[in-house]
């Protein structure tokens, strides 16, 4: 999985503080972070953001969390910030997550012993 934007100087970094956040490298080992996404579930305790991938084009990216008995993906637009797709169905944290290279899937893996294929179409 890509935490490297292609074509730029940008990483992702994802935490326990529930967000996701894109950075943008400089000169001599600077960076400034440019946008922060905070992952919830409506009515439901997300306990962190424990990976996040850059899809093969640049333009999504994929946060993987979960909290007390689910996991769950979500898929951003990089560019707006906007959450576009949420992808539930485990019964514990994902913890890691990548695009095909052709961006139109997405496979989950999960502290629940199942890995899971996802078409990103909405």
């Amino acid at each position: 999985p890509r935490t490297t934007r292609p074509r730029g100087a940008s990483v992702l970094t994802a935490s326990l503080d529930r967000t996701v956040r894109l950075w943008v490298l400089g000169e001599h080992s600077s960076a400034a972070c440019t946008r922060i996404l905070r992952v919830c579930h409506a009515g439901m305790f997300v306990a962190g953001v424990f990976f996040a991938a850059f899809s093969p084009d640049g333009s999504r990216l994929v946060a993987a969390s979960g909290g007390h008995g689910f996991g769950m993906a979500s898929i951003w637009s990089v560019e707006s910030g906007e959450c576009l797709r949420m992808l539930e169905g485990h019964a514990a944290w994902v913890l890691s997550a990548g695009f095909s290279p052709d961006g139109g899937q997405l496979l989950t893996a999960s502290g629940d012993g199942t890995a899971k294929l996802w078409s990103t179409d909405s």
